[in-house]
């Protein structure tokens, strides 16, 4: 069974969309194992070349390291920051650059290889 959730703030105003879909998405787990995601589009004002990956991290030691190692094999962190999610998982978002849009794929893959992580 699937579940489509959406949010449209139409006061022009900037909202903690990432956080409001993350909290959706938790309430959708219990609907079965298909993968989950969300895109935000707008506003960000992002160069061509970047991107802004949110990532679901369970507070382990080491995690956050070997998915910063991860990146960082393709390409350097431009600016990250953890924001506290639900029990014992923080997102940690951070700002890249890559040459080319087909290095995207392979980088969330490897990502989520590491236990305990999801790219959202």
């Amino acid at each position: 069974m699937c579940g489509i959730a959406g949010i449209v703030y139409k006061d022009g105003k900037l909202h903690p969309a990432g956080r409001d879909m993350t909290k959706m998405l938790h309430a959708l787990q219990h609907r079965g194992p298909d993968s989950a995601g969300f895109s935000i589009y707008g506003g960000l004002k992002l160069a061509k070349d970047e991107y802004l990956l949110n990532i679901e991290i369970k507070e382990k030691k080491d995690i956050l390291n070997k998915v910063k190692d991860t990146i960082e094999a393709t390409t350097r962190i431009k600016s990250e920051e953890k924001i506290q999610s639900v029990e014992n998982y923080i997102i940690y978002r951070c700002k890249i650059s890559l040459d080319s849009f087909s290095q995207l794929k392979p980088l969330i893959t490897e990502i989520d290889k590491i236990e305990d992580v999801t790219v959202l």
